[in-house]
C-alpha cells in the first residue's frame, strides 16, 4: 500500500510490475481486483468526516475489508491485519455520529441495517476491534424499533429516504444473523412478515402506495432476487428490464447495476446453467465498464467520484 495520505493510480500499480496490468482488464477478476483496491485505499487515506452517505460508505468499507481480507482463498490477511487501526477508527467514529433518533444510522432503515451488519461482520474478522455489547444492544435497538414500524412497513418519512421491498430484505438478514439475541421472543413471527414485505412486488411504479423511481426498482429488485432468489419470478422481470439505464446520471446507472449483478449471479447460483441470467450479468456488466475511470486516483470509486460505486459493484460480484 502506499503511503498515507498520497493518492494512487492504477499506472502506478503496472509501472511497479507488469503483471499488475490485469488490474486495468475489462474482465470479471479485473473489475473485483479495482473495486478492492479502490476499498483498500478509502480506507487508507479517507479522514472519514460525518456526511450525508457517510454512515453508510464507511460501514461498507469495513464491512468488505473486514469480510474479504479474512477469506481465507485470498490469504491477504496480513493486510487485514495492518488495516486493523482504520477500521477501528471508523468504527468509532459512526458510533460517534450516531443520529440522535429513528434511524440512528443514515437516512432510512435499510441505511441502519447495512452499519449493524458491518458491526457484526467486523466482530468476526477483527474480534477484539468492537465493543461486542455495544454492538448487542445496537441490535435489539433495531430489533425493537423494526417491530413497532413494522405493520406499516420500514418507512420514517424522512427526506432522502429510499423506500421499498429491498428494505425489508435486508432487515431480514440482519435480524435472522443474530436471531439468537432474541431467544424466546416473537422473532420467528418477525422474520415471516419481513420476508413477506419483502417479496412483495413493486406494481406499476408503487410499492405500498408509494411511487419508486425507475432506477430504484432495478436497486430493490436486485437486492430481494439475491436474497430470495428462489422465490422471485414476479421480480425477474423487472430485474431483466435494462430500458431505462442509459438514460440514468452515471452515479444512479452504477447503483442500479450492481444490483442487477447482485440478483442476476444469485440466478445463476441457484439455478445452474440459466442462460437468461447470464445474458443478463454479461449486459448489464457491459454498461456498467462503459461507466468506469481507469485514470481515477484509486480510493475514489469506479467513476472517480465517491468510493460507493465500488463497495457495491463488489458486494454484487464477489460473494465470498
Amino acid at each position: 500500500m502506499a503511503n498515507h495520505g498520497i493518492p494512487f493510480y492504477l499506472s502506478e500499480l503496472e509501472e511497479f510490475d507488469p503483471s499488475n496490468s490485469w488490474f486495468k482488464e475489462d474482465t470479471t477478476t479485473g473489475l473485483t481486483g479495482r473495486c478492492l483496491l479502490d476499498v483498500l485505499e478509502y480506507l487508507r487515506v479517507d479522514p472519514k468526516y460525518p456526511g450525508r452517505f457517510r454512515h453508510v460508505m464507511n460501514a461498507h468499507t469495513i464491512r468488505l475489508a473486514s469480510r474479504y481480507l479474512s477469506n481465507d482463498e485470498l490469504e491477504r490477511k496480513q493486510v487485514l491485519d495492518r488495516l486493523k487501526s482504520p477500521i477501528e477508527e471508523t468504527y468509532r467514529k459512526l458510533l460517534k455520529y450516531r443520529n440522535p433518533s429513528v434511524p440512528f444510522y443514515g437516512d432510512d432503515f435499510w441505511d441502519w441495517a447495512s452499519v449493524l451488519e458491518a458491526f457484526v461482520v467486523v466482530q468476526q474478522g477483527l474480534p477484539f476491534s468492537v465493543d461486542v455489547e455495544q454492538v448487542t444492544r445496537e441490535l435489539r435497538t433495531f430489533y425493537d424499533t423494526v417491530k413497532k414500524y413494522l405493520s406499516p412497513g420500514l418507512a420514517t418519512n424522512r427526506d432522502g429516504e429510499w423506500y421499498g421491498p429491498a428494505t425489508a430484505a435486508i432487515a431480514c438478514r440482519v435480524l435472522n444473523r443474530s436471531r439468537h439475541l432474541f431467544q424466546g421472543e416473537d422473532v420467528d413471527d418477525v422474520l415471516r412478515r419481513l420476508r413477506t414485505q419483502a417479496l412483495e412486488p413493486i406494481q406499476n411504479g408503487k410499492y405500498r402506495d408509494r411511487n419508486i423511481p425507475a432506477f430504484q426498482v432495478l436497486w430493490h429488485c436486485g437486492q430481494v432476487v439475491a436474497e430470495f432468489p428462489r422465490e422471485t419470478a414476479a421480480q425477474r422481470p423487472q430485474l431483466e428490464d435494462l430500458s431505462c439505464v442509459q438514460s440514468l446520471e452515471k452515479t444512479e446507472r452504477v447503483y442500479a447495476l450492481a444490483r442487477v449483478l447482485q440478483g442476476a449471479l444469485a440466478l445463476k447460483n441457484v439455478n445452474g446453467s440459466d442462460q437468461a441470467a447470464q445474458d443478463l450479468y454479461d449486459k448489464a456488466i457491459d454498461l456498467l465498464y462503459q461507466c468506469q475511470n481507469l485514470g481515477r486516483p484509486l480510493g475514489q470509486g469506479l467513476m472517480g467520484d465517491t468510493v460507493k460505486g465500488s463497495l457495491n459493484v463488489l458486494e454484487a460480484i464477489w460473494r465470498a
